[in-house]
């Protein structure tokens, strides 16, 4: 039961959050989320080898999005070269140390070209908003130092398995699109936000709950913030993310054990979770489906 611990992180000069780019893949620098909803500005600190809590530096920083690495455009060290997100190969421009720590909190977030042994910085180029940032040979001046926002932003999430196949509910490529339906994929592993899902209370949804401790939940995902709901519950429907709806028709009903949950829309208890003839191939639609009575396809687990 992974416990994802992300940061944010402002810059001591300009104030403003390092943030996921809109567009891609650059990273940008806007203005702070004064109620850190924006998943845009999320970054987990992970040690190496899957090991999703923060290691011994450097290591990868990943963003909650798209799970991608912080990464050096190229892998070419020099005074303004650019960030961006980028896929996990753990090569140095994607290896941080963060361990700088200076005394008004702010930390100095370091690479080092293999080459030359100098250390690059994640700086705001001069000091100023609104710059997407770039690394610069490191200096500890103020733009320089990214302070994390002090408050926890810790989450406890989990994959949904079917029995069946063994795959996971997976949103895809990690959309972060309301409307896109949601499929099952083979586990990739720690380092995949897109297949984390955190379970909710329907009266509290700042409330986390473990799937054994209430029958009913909300399901949340963690890469995206947006909710798992059926299109319709009159009938067999595919599962879309949707933005909180306050509603009923994101509730679900948890039925069983994690020997094998069966997973029911509160609107229709008549309809269950549903892998669609038990198939096992990766990129299937995951739908509800008039209830059978307990076989494979119609089974879960969280883990």
């Amino acid at each position: 039961m992974p416990v994802f611990e992300f940061d944010i992180f402002t810059n001591a000069a300009t104030g403003q959050a390092l943030t996921v780019g809109d567009p891609q893949p650059y990273l940008h620098q806007v203005a702070l989320d004064p109620d850190h909803n924006n998943i845009r500005q999320y970054w987990l600190r992970t040690g190496l080898h899957n090991n999703i809590r923060a290691g011994v530096s450097p290591n990868l920083i990943l963003s909650r999005t798209f799970s991608y690495a912080i990464d050096v455009v190229g892998a070419v060290f020099g005074d303004g070269q650019l960030l961006q997100q980028h896929g996990v190969n753990s090569g140095p421009n994607q290896l941080w140390d963060w361990s700088v720590e200076l005394p008004n909190r702010g930390r100095i977030i370091q690479c080092t070209d293999p080459n030359t042994g100098i250390n690059y910085a994640i700086d705001a180029p001069d000091g100023k908003p609104d710059r997407d940032p770039h690394i610069w040979k490191t200096h500890k001046a103020l733009n320089q130092q990214w302070i994390p926002v002090p408050e926890q932003h810790v989450f406890t999430a989990f994959k949904i398995r079917s029995l069946k196949s063994q795959k996971v509910v997976d949103v895809p490529a990690g959309s972060q699109a309301p409307g896109v339906n949601i499929q099952q994929f083979r586990d990739v592993g720690l380092i995949c936000f897109n297949q984390y899902w955190r379970l909710l209370d329907p009266a509290n949804d700042q409330a986390e709950v473990a799937f054994g401790d209430k029958a009913s939940v909300r399901i949340q995902s963690l890469c995206n913030g947006l909710f798992l709901q059926p299109v319709s519950t009159d009938g067999a429907s595919l599962i879309v993310q949707a933005a909180e709806s306050g509603q009923d028709d994101q509730v679900w009903q948890l039925f069983g054990n994690n020997a094998g949950f069966t997973i029911r829309p509160a609107r229709n208890n008549k309809l269950a979770l549903d892998l669609p003839d038990g198939g096992t191939d990766d990129h299937i639609p995951i739908q509800v489906y008039p209830d059978n009575g307990g076989s494979a396809n119609q089974q879960w687990s969280f883990v």
